[in-house]
């Protein structure tokens, strides 16, 4: 018998950067102050509020400033830039931005039935003794990780096994690694050389000609990138063909999609 429950919804947090207007000298920036998101591509927008007082010293140019969201959920998992709007003002401070790297803790939704009859079956499985698919029930019970590849064939040599890890937000952020590797340490009586670590970031450049035989362009263009984004990203809808870790970009699967947007002729 396994005992597994729905992962919980979880709240974004990072380092928001207030930058510098035209005063002098040091800007205190209260705790609860509002920034957000403008709209992305579904026209919504997320909201973020400071957790504690911080204070731009005099000299400085901008200050990171720890913030949460409002909501919980992996939307607010702002790719960088995308804060840019101070909704309550803030004497001394031009606007605020976040930088690829903002995120102190992803946020995740709450796990799909999809995600939770697969750790299920990873439970049973786990029970054989330490094998891949017990590293993978550890590593995926954590909240904020939506997938694992675990490379358990001596990737650094002799006795090592790799667990590479994605989040909520696509790379993990260190605190979700460290969660991991606890959750690892926890679940399995670890005899291997382990190491816990992000997946290795490949640029793959796309660009796809489209003939139209009806329909408004640039909505037609809109919803083509968003299959391509969702190419590349998590989710468990079965619609959707997603490279996950590793896996090869196959360029008929991303095509399969685009010819299938309405109005698309090829």
């Amino acid at each position: 018998q396994v005992d597994e429950t729905r992962k919980p919804a979880t709240k974004a947090r990072g380092n928001v950067l207030f930058l510098r207007g035209d005063q002098t000298g040091n800007v205190r920036i209260p705790a609860g102050r509002i920034v957000r998101t403008q709209p992305d591509g579904k026209g919504d927008i997320y909201r973020y509020v400071t957790d504690e007082l911080a204070v731009l010293p005099e000299g400085a140019a901008s200050v990171a400033v720890p913030a949460t969201a409002e909501e919980y959920g992996q939307g607010a998992n702002a790719a960088v830039g995308q804060i840019c709007e101070l909704v309550t003002p803030v004497e001394g401070i031009s606007g605020v931005t976040n930088a690829a790297d903002w995120l102190i803790e992803e946020g995740a939704d709450a796990e799909s039935d999809a995600s939770l009859r697969r750790r299920y079956v990873l439970a049973w499985q786990s029970q054989a003794g330490v094998t891949r698919a017990a590293y993978e029930a550890a590593a995926l019970s954590v909240p904020g990780v939506v997938d694992v590849y675990v490379a358990d064939q001596h990737p650094r040599g002799e006795g090592t096994v790799d667990v590479v890890v994605q989040g909520a937000a696509g790379l993990p952020t260190a605190s979700l690694l460290a969660e991991v590797r606890t959750a690892l340490d926890s679940a399995i009586v670890i005899n291997h050389d382990l190491l816990v670590k992000a997946p290795e970031p490949v640029t793959v450049p796309v660009k796809a000609v489209l003939e139209l035989l009806s329909g408004d362009a640039d909505a037609v263009k809109a919803e083509a990138e968003n299959w391509v984004r969702s190419m590349f990203s998590y989710g468990d809808d079965p619609a959707i063909p997603r490279f996950s870790i590793g896996r090869d970009v196959v360029r008929d699967r991303l095509a399969s999609g685009l010819v299938s947007i309405a109005g698309v002729k090829r």
